[in-house]
């Protein structure tokens, strides 16, 4: 779990963690890069039921770099702090990996508000139509799997094969395109974890270098070829901008990141 001051909805992610240990024996890492808004006490307050680290770190790639290091539970998966796991998500994600052909999964995902209410369904209809579908090619159009709904067998990627630290803001499109090329994912039919948007984080104004990395990923992972997947990926990418260039002329519609590491990751980018 990386986190960096997001001390008003860490506690909500650590108890989503927490509350699944009936399912699963589990061990909970939190990143935290330094935050200076009360997260350590918070850290602390969960004793030796977490293990946490603070200290400065290059962005979020970095952290969780860092965090992959210190894994050694057999299944692996990501929460931002400002994030929710469903209750019994890992009940649904245990009985998955009791198939052995299954190397990584790909759940749905809802949006919460910051009261924790569900919003945005159309953008949740949307994607969960096109996850039941997905293929490399069609992933190569656009980024439609959310980074929290997502899980790996430990040996299926090493942790020296983490997130490239060259990539701030679609790392995480990166690492799903190297898992197909290795297997194709394992669609779960549940939702596993709410997104949370609110209105301290700043992807909005980064949000066309996040389009622009994730179609440079997308084109390297092409290696010359799908170029009507690409172009394709250009008009999604066009549309999306265009639909958040709207709402953020709408204060109470902005869209918001996952962690507000993004926007410090941004700031790594243009340095």
């Amino acid at each position: 779990m990386p986190t960096l001051n997001q001390a008003p909805y860490l506690t909500a992610a650590i108890d989503s963690v927490l509350t699944q240990a009936n399912n699963a024996e589990i061990e909970l890492i939190v990143m935290d890069g330094g935050s200076g808004d009360g997260t350590l006490a918070i850290l602390e307050s969960y004793g030796n039921r977490i293990r946490f680290i603070s200290e400065p770190d290059k962005g979020q790639s970095d952290a969780l770099n860092k965090g992959l290091q210190l894994v050694t539970g057999d299944i692996i998966g990501w929460l931002n702090s400002d994030d929710v796991y469903k209750p019994q998500a890992f009940q649904h994600i245990l009985a998955a990996f009791t198939r052995a052909e299954v190397q990584w999964i790909y759940g749905k995902v809802d949006v919460i508000n910051r009261q924790g209410q569900e919003t945005r369904q159309w953008i949740t209809r949307m994607k969960n139509r096109n996850l039941r579908h997905l293929s490399f090619g069609k992933l190569l159009t656009a980024n439609w799997i959310s980074q929290m709904g997502v899980f790996w067998r430990s040996e299926f990627l090493p942790v020296t094969e983490g997130l490239r630290t060259d990539y701030h803001l679609a790392m995480d499109y990166d690492l799903w395109l190297r898992l197909w090329e290795k297997c194709p994912g394992t669609f779960l039919d549940e939702t596993l974890a709410s997104f949370r948007i609110h209105e301290s984080s700043k992807t909005g104004t980064y949000f066309s270098q996040q389009l622009r990395e994730a179609f440079s990923i997308a084109k390297d992972h092409a290696g010359g070829g799908y170029k009507t997947k690409l172009a394709q990926h250009r008009l999604n990418s066009w549309l999306t901008f265009t639909v958040y260039s709207a709402l953020q002329m709408l204060p109470s519609l902005r869209p918001a990141s996952s962690s507000n590491r993004e926007s410090t990751a941004a700031q790594n980018l243009n340095q």
